[in-house]
């Protein structure tokens, strides 16, 4: 399979990213922050993942539990960006304008986290999520390992501490 070794190589050409995704990072968490704190919106953080296992570590409290909860949010988020990023912009901008393809892959991404969101405007932190995202990838000449240790960065604080 080529998939393992391009993502490899897009893992060490993001080195030079660092500072995007940081940047990028803190400007997120200071806009969530800002419009928790203002109660523009109640942060929805189980609105970014695909399984609410809360429950399931509440209840049972095993490391096994804790491990599957990581490795949701781990594989969860990479799966979006192969789909989104790469999938979504980078092969259907062959086809279709650029221009129309980064609005539709922000748009979809935006739209997979409606199951969660209850009202119109807590699809605000899933349109920033996504929008930092396609800039950072867009921003690294298409890799999509950027916007991955962006978003992952930003979903495990949101996690940790919201």
């Amino acid at each position: 399979m080529h998939l393992f070794p391009m993502i490899r190589m897009q893992i060490v050409a993001s080195a030079k990213y660092k500072w995007h995704i940081l940047i990028s990072f803190t400007l997120s968490i200071v806009l969530f922050l800002l419009l928790n704190h203002f109660a523009i919106f109640a942060l929805n953080v189980d609105s970014f993942t695909v399984f609410d296992i809360y429950p399931l570590i509440r209840e049972y409290g095993s490391i096994s539990l804790i491990a599957i909860f990581s490795l949701t949010i781990i594989l969860n988020t990479l799966i979006c960006q192969l789909i989104f990023r790469h999938i979504l912009i980078q092969e259907l901008s062959r086809l279709i304008p650029l221009k129309i393809t980064i609005v539709l892959s922000v748009i979809l991404e935006t739209l997979y986290y409606y199951p969660y969101i209850n009202t119109w405007w807590e699809f605000i932190p899933a349109l920033i999520l996504a929008s930092s995202a396609t800039y950072l990838y867009l921003k690294s000449n298409r890799n999509f390992m950027v916007s991955y240790f962006y978003q992952l960065a930003v979903i495990l604080v949101l996690h940790i501490f919201m």
